[in-house]
């Protein structure tokens, strides 16, 4: 898994999640997401959401995912590795 492109944002939400980036992922060898969103809570924890589109979500990230994106691209949005091993499947 990698981050392809990341671009710093900034803003603040209703909800009070500070917006850090929009990346693009290559989760394997076949599947590419682009427009993706880092956000961070107040508490520091960063959330990462795949694309929506027409109002509604696109795709959807499995709790356990979602976690190794938001470290993978915080990471890169820092100036880290843009890259980590993950498995996919049981």
């Amino acid at each position: 898994m990698r981050i392809l492109k990341i671009e710093p944002t900034h803003g603040v939400t209703p909800s009070g999640l500070r917006n850090r980036a929009f990346f693009d992922i290559e989760l394997s060898e076949d599947i590419r997401v682009f427009g993706c969103k880092l956000q961070q809570k107040p508490d520091g924890k960063y959330l990462s959401f795949p694309p929506s589109g027409r109002g509604v979500r696109a795709m959807t990230f499995s709790p356990e995912l979602s976690e190794k994106i938001s470290a993978l691209a915080s990471k890169a949005l820092n100036g880290g590795s843009a890259t980590a091993h993950v498995k996919f499947g049981n």
